[in-house]
């Protein structure tokens, strides 16, 4: 198992005090170096105990080379969440509460899995901004600086991946950086010095940014409907 950098932990560990949690903004993406990387960052490395698994995310469909879309997203604790994203060009709502979850699209109508745990759903690009528990065991993080953004106290973070060296390593790797951009040389991260939650987060290859993920608004403890 790797060894932990005890200065890497409390900076991506920092336990947030919020009941909820209201947040919408964007997913960017530049699709060749994202298709790159993921191909790049689920191939185990040499001696890892891994069988190597042939994995690619097509960039050869015509199209935009980069894209931008929105999300939005709510959470009241303990166990109730709202998030809306895009599926291709349509929009999609998905509610959870508990083990159960219902979701709603143009195409597919309104789904269910009735409370069967082997039934998921998945959240949307906002996942990676909130639950990022798993990241100091992923990242080497090292603070650059600190500011404010949307109004918050942030400390801006610069994240190098660790090497796995076992296959559960590796499953985590992939586990926690899959969000964010999983096979970047390096992570970029805006980390909301009071909650804990990521306000900003982009990953680069070869000093190229290829998936960005940002609030263009937040905000905790509002009262909802």
């Amino acid at each position: 198992m790797w060894k932990m950098d005890e200065r890497s932990e409390p900076l991506l560990s920092i336990a947030g005090n919020w009941h909820t949690f209201r947040a919408s903004g964007t997913e960017w993406r530049h699709h060749a170096r994202l298709a790159e990387a993921f191909e790049r960052g689920s191939t185990p490395p040499p001696g890892a105990g891994i069988a190597t698994v042939s994995a690619r995310l097509s960039s050869d469909v015509p199209g935009p080379s980069e894209s931008e879309e929105p999300w939005s997203l709510w959470i009241e604790k303990p166990d109730l969440k709202r998030a809306e994203f895009m599926v291709g060009r349509e929009r999609c709502t998905v509610v959870f509460r508990g083990d159960y979850w219902w979701s709603w699209s143009a195409s597919r109508g309104a789904r269910s899995n009735d409370g069967r745990t082997n039934y998921s759903h998945g959240e949307g690009p906002s996942a990676g901004l909130v639950q990022s528990a798993l990241l100091p065991r992923a990242l080497q993080v090292a603070e650059i600086s600190r500011g404010s953004l949307l109004g918050r106290d942030v400390i801006h973070l610069r994240g190098s991946p660790r090497t796995p060296t076992t296959a559960e390593d590796f499953r985590l790797m992939t586990r926690s950086l899959h969000p964010l951009g999983l096979g970047a040389d390096e992570y970029l991260l805006a980390v909301d010095a009071e909650q804990g939650v990521l306000l900003r987060s982009e990953a680069q290859t070869a000093g190229a940014g290829f998936l960005v993920l940002e609030m263009t608004e937040v905000a905790f403890d509002e009262q909802f409907d």
